[in-house]
Formats: structure tokens, C-alpha cells, sequence
């Protein structure tokens, strides 16, 4: 039965990652400066939610961010705060290069 376990979240897991493959090269734009849409966030979102889904990992939300905010600066600790932050809020993510 354990093994029954790990091989269907290997499976689930494995036909995420393939399924968020081909959604992004079909989804994101070609020329990122024309920006994405309100339906690829959406789909985005989505495919975050699911992934966290197959983590067991429940998400609790307190408190919305302001309609006006266009910025959300994060100190990340783990490739988690990703995911959790892209499930709930529509964003578009940026990260520096040093």
C-alpha cells in the first residue's frame, strides 16, 4: 500500500510538471514587455494551487493586500513562499540576478 502511495504521487506529480510545461509555452507571451494577461494569471494560479495540493499543503490566508498595491516585495526563506504567494495573489514574478 506504501509503495501503491508514493507511485500515484509520482505519477500526479510527474504529469503536473508536464502538464505546467505545456501550458507555460502555449500560455506566456512571446515578447514579455507586451505583459500577460488577466487569464494567464489565472491559469498560473491555478497550476500553483494544484501543485500545492500534491504537497499536502493546506494555505491560510489572513488579511487581503490593498486594491492599489502593485507592489509586493517578499524575503523569501524557501522555493515554497513562490508557490504560496502565486496561488492567492495574481502576480508576476521578478527576481535579481547578482
Amino acid at each position: 500500500m506504501k509503495y501503491l502511495r508514493l507511485a500515484t504521487r509520482v505519477l500526479l506529480a510527474g504529469s503536473h510538471v508536464l502538464l505546467a510545461v505545456i501550458l507555460s509555452f502555449v500560455l506566456l507571451p512571446a515578447k514579455p514587455e507586451s505583459g500577460v494577461s488577466r487569464f494567464q494569471q489565472n491559469v498560473m494560479s491555478w497550476l500553483m494551487r494544484r501543485c500545492l495540493k500534491l504537497l499536502c499543503v493546506r494555505v491560510e490566508v489572513r488579511g487581503k493586500p490593498d486594491a492599489s498595491a502593485r507592489l509586493i516585495v517578499s524575503n523569501h526563506i524557501s522555493w515554497l513562499d513562490i508557490l504560496l504567494i502565486g496561488s492567492v495573489y495574481p502576480a508576476c514574478f521578478l527576481s535579481k540576478a547578482e
